[in-house]
């Protein structure tokens, strides 16, 4: 199986700390695209330990999607059974596979761990109000009833969840998981910088988000014009 370089080291990452990995998603055949890189079967350290991938029904709207629910729920099922822990979300196109996935774990007794790292339908342009209004619904009840939620920050959660209410047993803000300290400016540097604005005064701004318009780059240009 191929992927982009970042979605690669996503699964290697989950695959330090599980030790066997199912990754259930559409798939595609035919050659990768030229900058893709292979998923790794195994871990070096755990040669029994694989990642697997469990194919699912590509839908080209919500709707299609909706009405053959049942096809996803036949594609998940046998995987599921045989999980201990299923990890689900609520953000995906044309429909969360955490809607189906979630209720079905839980129907069969598996602890279910939510992660929630974007809400696209929130911002994406001409989605209409009530598939809005659908798809916050289902969030909602999905993150009130998985055992285990993370959060990749603390405006999800407190928007998902009233934490009055019955929810998960356990609750993570984790930000920023994916930045990797060779990312960083040592301190030496950092120093150098702070005495030469001192002298040379200079707004910097950081962005850290996806280059694309449904980030809200369109605002910041705007407001920085």
């Amino acid at each position: 199986a191929y992927t982009d370089p970042l979605w690669a080291k996503d699964l290697e990452r989950h695959a330090e700390h599980v030790g066997e990995l199912v990754v259930a998603a559409p798939l595609a055949t035919g050659a990768p695209n030229p900058d893709w890189v292979a998923v790794p079967a195994q871990r070096a350290d755990a040669p029994r330990a694989p990642i697997a991938f469990v194919p699912v029904p590509r839908f080209s709207s919500l709707f299609e999607a909706w009405l053959h629910r049942a096809r996803l729920r036949r594609a998940l099922e046998p995987a599921i059974r045989t999980a201990d822990v299923v990890q689900t979300n609520v953000a995906g196109w044309p429909l969360p596979l955490g809607w189906i996935a979630g209720p079905l774990a839980r129907r069969h007794g598996k602890a279910t761990v939510l992660v929630v790292e974007s809400a696209p339908r929130r911002s994406a342009a001409g989605v209409k109000r009530p598939t809005r209004r659908l798809f916050e619904h289902l969030a909602r009840l999905e993150a009130q009833s998985s055992d285990m939620g993370f959060f990749t920050h603390s405006g999800y959660r407190d928007q998902l969840l009233k934490l009055e209410q019955p929810g998960p047993r356990a609750l993570y803000v984790v930000q920023a998981s994916w930045i990797d300290e060779d990312f960083l400016i040592d301190r030496t540097r950092l120093e150098k910088r702070a005495d030469e604005r001192k002298t040379q005064p200079v707004l910097r701004v950081l962005y850290a988000g996806r280059l694309s318009n449904e980030k809200g780059l369109r605002t910041l240009i705007d407001a920085a014009e």
